[in-house]
């Protein structure tokens, strides 16, 4: 395993060969973290800054138990070169944590590659794109309390187990080859919700409201059935379950 506290601007490569964990820590304030390469080979990945932002060209956990956990106390999570190919993110689990957004910059997403996934930040916007196979919210959600939240699964189902949430009039747009929510809150004020099943099935057993006059979409699947929970509220001001065209469902909608 490897542990380094560091109090300077770093550019790390760090990578284990056998099974083992990596813990990095930034402990000046302030000060920012290039992670080039850090990968193990089978065990989890930390690292942490105290007030700087994270910046992300490759993060690799490997393991199938793996979790890779990046925390900007004080600052944001970013990749560094926007539309690169490939995760910038790899592990079974990934916990992301920031005081001022994760994938803000430019228009492309975080790259990651992930089963399960939670993403939380006190501001700004969420922006990532699970690479391979799917990926699954977790309890411990996706939330930002000042921002959009776009979320995609490439090649895969988007699962939601947790909650989805952002507040104003910030929108949520959640993309998969099909999407399934088992559980939880998509939730926004007066912004826009959209789910597009990208050709896939689209089924629903939480919530997904508005709290304000904010509309929701529900387009481009094959199916789309609500098993349990509430679409909408009081103040939702339109609700859409398929387009005219390509976006619409080639199947039942129940």
């Amino acid at each position: 395993s490897i542990d380094l506290d560091t109090a300077v601007v770093e550019v790390l490569s760090a990578t284990t060969s056998a099974a083992g964990n990596i813990t990095i820590a930034e402990t000046a304030a302030g000060l920012n973290i290039l992670l080039t390469s850090v990968v193990t080979n089978n065990g989890n990945i930390t690292v942490t800054t105290a007030a700087g932002t994270i910046n992300v060209d490759s993060v690799v956990a490997n393991g199938a138990a793996s979790i890779a956990t990046l925390t900007a106390t004080g600052g944001a999570i970013e990749e560094v070169a926007a539309g690169d190919v490939g995760a910038d993110i790899t592990g079974a689990t990934i916990t992301l944590t920031a005081a001022a957004g994760i994938g803000t910059t430019g228009t492309a997403p975080i790259e990651i590659d992930a089963s399960s996934l939670s993403a939380n930040s006190t501001a700004g916007a969420i922006n990532l794109n699970d690479t391979a196979n799917g990926v699954t919210v977790n309890a411990t959600n996706v939330t930002t309390a000042g921002g959009q939240i776009d979320l995609t699964a490439t090649g895969g189902t988007l699962t939601l187990v947790g909650n989805v949430t952002t507040n104003l009039a910030n929108n949520i747009n959640l993309t998969g080859t099909g999407i399934a929510q088992t559980a939880g809150t998509v939730s926004t004020a007066t912004g826009t919700i959209t789910l597009d099943g990208n050709d896939g099935a689209i089924s629903t057993a939480g919530t997904i409201t508005t709290t304000g006059a904010g509309a929701i979409t529900i387009i481009d699947g094959t199916t789309f059935t609500q098993t349990a929970g509430a679409i909408g509220s009081a103040t939702t001001t339109t609700l859409t379950i398929g387009t005219a065209g390509a976006n619409n469902f080639s199947n039942a909608i129940t």
